[in-house]
């Protein structure tokens, strides 16, 4: 799980995978918002709009 600036986003991958990601392995992860795929994907959306601005 990532949290952006516009909330947390998630998605699954296969740990063969694992080593396409720049990110550290935590012990424990920050408390799950309840989102879904598509609160996921808005949030993704919102935050590459204010990127690209």
């Amino acid at each position: 799980m990532a949290t952006l600036p516009t909330g947390q986003v998630s998605n699954h991958y296969r740990a063969e995978h694992w080593d396409l990601f720049a990110v550290a392995a935590v012990e424990t992860p920050p408390e799950y918002d309840g989102h879904d795929p598509a609160e996921a994907a808005r949030r993704m959306r919102v935050l590459l709009s204010q990127a690209t601005g």
